[in-house]
């Protein structure tokens, strides 16, 4: 196989304080051993795996956006963030399970795996009373495939976060 992982960034400095930035990273995922050799694994009877050797290596792309800026006069910062992915050809589990609940799992290419985050960050620094006061807004969705008993499964995970923060220093 081939491994390949290209990467680029592109800064851009907008002023003296505010610059943006994209980026984009690729990477390989080979399969390992487990997932290429077709010989079943018998060692536990209720849960045997089989590889595949057909699988082929995914890909995954990932592309980012960024800003970031700090008014040294107001003391204030404030970033934000956007970030997407998704994999071609990504290895993911397969498994039949029968009436007696015994699972057979093996491992297949699809193409449907994708991810994306973002968050917004503020912050504003009161240097007479030496603290800094920042609240922190962000988010992360993905979407993960399965195939259980030939029916393929989409995990989706979402998650919203809110953080404040308080600095003091002497």
């Amino acid at each position: 196989y081939l491994n390949l992982s290209p990467s680029t960034n592109l800064f851009y400095k907008i002023n003296n304080s505010s610059t943006v930035s994209i980026n984009y990273n690729g990477y390989m995922q080979q399969p390992d051993i487990t997932q290429l050799q077709p010989v079943r694994q018998l060692s536990n009877p209720l849960y045997q795996i089989q590889g595949n050797s057909s699988l082929r290596p995914s890909f995954t792309n990932v592309v980012g956006l960024s800003y970031n800026s700090f008014q040294f006069t107001s003391d204030q910062y404030l970033s934000g963030s956007f970030t997407y992915g998704f994999t071609t050809n990504a290895i993911v589990d397969t498994e039949i399970v029968d009436e007696f609940n015994k699972r057979i799992s093996s491992f297949t290419n699809l193409n449907g795996n994708n991810a994306m985050s973002g968050g917004i960050y503020y912050s504003k620094g009161f240097s007479k009373l030496n603290f800094r006061l920042g609240v922190d807004l962000g988010f992360n969705n993905s979407n993960n495939l399965s195939v259980i008993n030939f029916t393929r499964n989409k995990i989706r995970n979402t998650q919203y976060n809110l953080r404040t923060t308080f600095n003091y220093y002497t």
